[in-house]
């Protein structure tokens, strides 16, 4: 197995156990190590760091040069930011030495996270594993322990050395998490980016076949031949072809998805466009999507278009699969306070419990969508309730049960509510369209599932 696919593999461990706990949590442990330090006087343990110091890293650029991953490239051991972050542990420990305040973990310190975050960095980018950026923040402890009991004597009070230990050992560990964190977040930044460009790669050969599928159809009317079962073959090649046109797009979106979601908002026509996500949709759309428009639904509406027909050809495509026969109801309601409903319904295999509980977990596999061999990405719910929200809106699923049916529920506002509290900037107008404006919307932590199948799973 290569380094980067054991980083890929590692990354995803951590991924799911970092989902139960986050980064964020070692901030939770803070108030009893203040309550286990406060008492102790830090003025012996802080002097003796001083002391120390120097012994105590070149002791750790000794054995990390040792460890395997270093092996060969002992020059690549050397390490910028330790020193800086034994130093800004000692400055934390100092700051609390005074009896009369109480001890804080030096994780709190802005120059401790900084040091942490950028050796993390650092080892990453030399193409270091989790566990060896792991391995050496242990090994910094270790000495750091090492060094308090070499230089205090016996008679140093026990509880000042243990405070002491508590401090630095609380640091040490929420630096460890902050790696992992740095490590899991640069391996899917990584994934995002070979994924984006293979995406765009596939999609050039995928153009050329469908124009060749064209021309081949038109040389093939031109020569009459008597052969009715031809116009079936070029349907299934465009009908592949489209579908490999939606796989790679939904791949594209997830990416898009994951982190800030850039909005192309301008007055659009919803009529048209609901008509043209139906015609992209191909003849069997054609042929079952029935559309309903109530009296006094609204129909002209500031979004991001391209998001919004993606968005729609999802739900709709889903309608489709999920419901190989019968009509698919697309109607289009006022929502009241300047809003519009759009709901998709079908009359296909319905919703479980455990479908409602993880319909837009990315990978999440319906165990009846396995049993029925139905093909999806796995990440079209996903995507497509981050477009919805990215809008200020939501997406509902609702079916009575299983083999009952599904109705889709998007509610919108007819424009982007609060783009500055919602944005983190607001672009100029574009040149192809002096009416739009671009839109940055952050959007919410993506929730996973550990997939039980790699099988396409619904959406």
């Amino acid at each position: 197995m290569s380094r980067i696919a054991e980083s890929q593999k590692t990354a995803g461990q951590i991924r799911h156990v970092m989902q139960v706990v986050p980064p964020e949590s070692t901030r939770d442990a803070d108030p009893e190590v203040t309550h286990y330090s406060s008492d102790a006087n830090l003025g012996p343990a802080v002097n003796a760091l001083r002391v120390r110091r120097d012994e105590i890293l070149s002791r750790w650029q000794r054995r990390v040069e040792d460890e395997p991953f270093h092996l060969g490239r002992k020059s690549r051991a050397v390490a910028n930011h330790i020193p800086a972050l034994v130093d800004a542990i000692i400055d934390s420990l100092t700051q609390d030495a005074r009896l009369d305040r109480l001890a804080y973990s030096p994780i709190d310190r802005p120059e401790v996270r900084a040091a942490a975050t950028a050796h993390a960095a650092a080892r990453l980018s030399q193409g270091l594993l989790v566990g060896e950026v792991v391995m050496e923040l242990r090994i910094l402890r270790h000495e750091i322990s090492r060094g308090l009991r070499e230089e205090l004597s016996d008679a140093s009070a026990t509880g000042a050395v243990l405070a002491a230990e508590l401090l630095v050992n609380d640091a040490l560990d929420a630096a460890i998490m902050m790696a992992v964190s740095s490590v899991v977040e640069s391996v899917e930044e990584t994934q995002n980016d070979l994924i984006t460009l293979t995406a765009h790669d596939l999609k050039a050969p995928l153009a050329t076949v469908g124009l060749i599928r064209q021309l081949v159809q038109g040389r093939v009317g031109k020569l009459k031949i008597a052969d009715s079962r031809l116009d079936s073959y070029f349907e299934g090649m465009s009908s592949e072809l489209n579908r490999m046109a939606l796989v790679i797009d939904q791949v594209t979106a997830a990416v898009q998805v994951s982190g800030t979601l850039k909005l192309n908002v301008s007055v659009i026509d919803l009529r048209q466009l609901i008509e043209r996500t139906i015609f992209i949709l191909g003849d069997e759309a054609r042929s079952r999507v029935r559309i309903v428009w109530a009296r006094k639904s609204k129909s002209r509406c500031e979004w991001d278009a391209l998001r919004i027909q993606h968005a729609l050809q999802n739900l709709i495509s889903n309608a489709l699969k999920y419901a190989p026969a019968g009509l698919i109801v697309l109607a289009i309601e006022d929502g009241g306070r300047k809003e519009v409903l759009i709901k998709v319904t079908d009359q296909g295999i319905g919703l479980s419990d455990e479908d409602r509980k993880q319909l837009f977990a990315t990978y999440y596999r319906s165990p009846e969508a396995i049993r029925r061999k139905i093909a999806g990405t796995g990440v079209g719910l996903f995507i497509t309730k981050s477009m919805i929200e990215a809008h200020g809106g939501s997406l509902g699923l609702i079916s009575p049960g299983p083999e009952k049916g599904t109705t889709a529920t998007i509610t919108l506002p007819c424009s982007v509510p609060d783009v500055r509290r919602r944005s983190r900037s607001l672009g100029r107008p574009s040149a192809a369209d002096p009416g739009s404006r671009s839109v940055s919307a952050t959007l919410t932590q993506r929730q996973h599932v550990v997939p039980k199948t790699f099988l396409p799973a619904r959406g």
